[in-house]
């Protein structure tokens, strides 16, 4: 017991907890005007059961108490803070078994838990909180709170005890556990005091995992192999001090970086901070092959996905693009495209991309070619050269391949777009990373451009070959997103909107160049959570100002097929783009859209299916100038105020779902079932 009474501290809980919520920041480390500290990070996955959907005799796995550990991982990094620099973090040493070659994602999914939890944050008025002792520890008086989720506590929610040092307010001490429906959790965190300010010192995860199917790391096993593993994490603080001064050379580069010798002489970094030596199972874990890797390829599976996700399949020293392979638009019919880059194994100071395609109704053959060299790699620096001869819709200029994600997105409003134009480019750009959160490129292009439609500008024939030459200067601002350098180029640890983007072109009248006009354009993404689900406000706009053709203006909002019922009209959802309104309408030199969506959370059906309903609307307000300058079948403008609604239902069936949206106000007609459209729905890009 402590040696104040208990009774003295039958206070207001709340009361209690609110001051400790006031004084965070003063007991936070970040109250301090610098600090340093190096931290031991070690994670496991131990103790599998077995559960065979049927029985399997071609394959043996590993006894439960076999005399190793199936992964294990450690690593040492070193973290420092600033009041004017900021946060910086340098991995040092980092150490896994299983993996013949450095992979970096595992630990960094593992790895970052919180820091401070939840429910002192924003999940504080979802607990019941009660204050049941008071005692003494490490001399200090302390009160002793139990806390629970207030609904659903053996579904989602936990329950556990916070510790509160009496005299400054600071939590001290947090453990108890954590349920889902996926997974338990146990934890376990302390924190010490220094100088006033309290810094965490320990902390531990113990996560037991439901459900996992193995059987999707093997070949040739179609019955489900569910395993019910633990994950084990662990951190350590040591050699917490503020004696330090740091000069702005100190942070720069990103919030996280590789040492450049982190996977060399590993063992001698790692073990002066180990605060206990390896067991016989963890030294075992390392020191042979492991037999879990023998039996599943785990790691070319990890590898195989983590370049899927980039669109990009790895071969050796060539990455070949599959997320361009095969496509579809209205004018060129199925598109197959063959192309890929050199990775970093290489060469570490360049790569070389190329590509060719055809379409199955525009046969001409298109292709492209470049290099970038990579320099100022502590900013991601890259100086580009490219060469490309393809078509791209109105309104719309794509850089075929590599491509940033929402390019790729954006191939799915092409689905029912027939307007296109022809172009010859040669490109050269620089792009760089600034202030962290900034990525800034200047373009400059040469382009001969020609219609693939019947479309005059003034008095040109639709055959005419113009000539463009522009510069323009991108910037992307994203505030929340999180990087770690490492020698295969940077890495995107944590990626949250809010993004900003900014663009700035223009072209020049010179070297026979044909246009002299500005162009300026702007949008921003905001995603965030609240109790009712996920929202997403998603702001277009945009304004030219001098003359130039159509393709070059704003355009291709609109992602509808034509038809006369509502399965004629049937066709995928796109991105970010009008679902009512047909793709070759209207056109702007001045426009603004807004894309709303919210996402409730998911609906279980059964044990394992869950679905998503997601409701959207969609706005769009334009004009255009110098009308008479262009001969068009199907020009139109919108004058008037474009708008739709939606509802989604999600994963219906795997990643596909439909949805329903239909067209409101001034552009709207007199027959519901007109307004109405369904389109197929993808969750593919998450």
């Amino acid at each position: 017991m402590s040696n104040f009474s208990f009774l003295e501290a039958q206070i207001n809980v709340y009361k209690l907890l609110e001051k400790t919520r006031e004084q965070h920041k003063l007991n936070s480390t970040d109250y301090l005007s610098s600090y340093q500290y190096f931290a031991y990070d070690k994670f496991y996955i131990d103790e599998f059961n077995y559960n065979f959907s049927s029985h399997i005799d071609s394959i043996s796995l590993p006894d439960p108490k076999f005399d190793e550990l199936y992964i294990l991982g450690e690593r040492i990094s070193e973290h420092k803070f600033d009041k004017k620099y900021g946060k910086k973090s340098n991995i040092i040493a980092n150490k896994l078994s299983g993996f013949k070659e450095p992979f970096y994602d595992i630990p960094d999914q593992i790895i970052n838990q919180e820091n401070y939890p939840d429910v002192l944050t924003k999940n504080f008025y979802l607990y019941n909180f009660y204050l049941t002792d008071s005692l003494l520890l490490n001399n200090r008086d302390t009160y002793v709170i139990s806390f629970n989720s207030k609904k659903k506590l053996l579904i989602n929610g936990s329950r556990g005890k916070l510790f509160i040092d009496k005299s400054s307010y600071a939590l001290v001490h947090y453990s108890g556990i954590e349920y889902s429906d996926e997974f338990t959790r146990y934890f376990d965190y302390t924190w010490e005091n220094y100088q006033s300010v309290w810094y965490l010192k320990n902390k531990i995860n113990k996560f037991k995992l439901y459900s996992f199917d193995l059987s999707k790391f093997m070949k040739g096993i179609n019955q489900k192999i569910i395993i019910t593993p633990w994950i084990v994490v662990e951190s350590t603080v040591h050699d917490f001090t503020d004696k330090n001064k740091f000069t702005k050379k100190d942070f720069s580069g990103y919030s996280y970086e590789l040492d450049k010798n982190f996977d060399q002489d590993t063992e001698s970094k790692i073990s002066i901070y180990r605060k206990d030596s390896l067991t016989k199972r963890e030294s075992n874990t390392y020191s042979s092959t492991h037999s879990l890797f023998d039996i599943f390829p785990i790691e070319k599976n990890m590898k195989m996905m983590n370049t899927l996700k980039k669109g990009e399949f790895s071969l050796g020293k060539i990455n070949l693009d599959i997320e361009n392979a095969l496509s579809y638009n209205d004018f060129e019919g199925f598109r197959f495209q063959l192309g890929g880059r050199t990775n970093y194994n290489f060469n570490k100071n360049y790569s070389l991309y190329g590509y060719t395609a055809l379409g199955t109704k525009n046969n001409n053959l298109k292709g492209g070619a470049g290099i970038t060299f990579f320099i100022n790699k502590q900013y991601d620096g890259k100086l580009k050269f490219k060469l490309a001869s393809d078509v791209n819709p109105f309104s719309k200029n794509i850089s075929r391949y590599p491509r940033s994600m929402n390019q790729i997105k954006d191939q799915l409003n092409f689905l029912q777009n027939p307007v296109f134009y022809d172009y010859r480019k040669a490109e050269i750009s620089y792009e760089q990373d600034i202030l962290k959160h900034f990525t800034t490129s200047i373009n400059i292009d040469y382009q001969l451009q020609k219609s693939e439609f019947n479309y005059n500008y003034k008095t040109y024939k639709s055959t005419h070959w113009f000539n463009q030459l522009s510069t323009s200067l991108n910037i992307k601002y994203a505030p929340f997103a999180t990087y770690m350098q490492t020698p295969e180029g940077k890495k995107v640890l944590d990626d949250k909107p809010i993004y900003f983007y900014l663009t700035y072109s223009k072209t020049w009248k010179i070297i026979n160049s044909d246009f002299d006009y500005h162009k300026l354009d702007f949008s921003t993404d905001i995603s965030f959570k609240n109790k009712w689900g996920l929202s997403n406000i998603f702001v277009n706009s945009g304004i030219i100002k001098g003359e130039t053709t159509l393709w070059n203006s704003y355009g291709s909002f609109g992602n509808a097929k034509s038809g006369k019922n509502i399965f004629d009209r049937f066709s995928a959802k796109g991105v970010r783009s009008l679902e009512t309104l047909p793709a070759d309408n209207f056109f702007a030199t001045q426009y603004f859209t807004v894309f709303l969506t919210h996402t409730f959370p998911d609906i279980k059906l059964w044990e394992t299916k869950k679905i998503s309903i997601a409701i959207v609307y969609n706005a769009l307000l334009g004009r255009l100038e110098h009308k008479d300058i262009h001969a068009f079948t199907y020009l139109c403008v919108p004058d008037n105020y474009y708008h739709e609604s939606g509802i989604e239902v999600n994963r219906l069936i795997s990643n596909f779902g439909l949805g329903f949206y239909y067209r409101l106000g001034a552009y709207s007609e007199k027959e519901f079932s007109n307004n109405l459209y369904m389109k197929l729905t993808f969750n593919l890009f998450k």
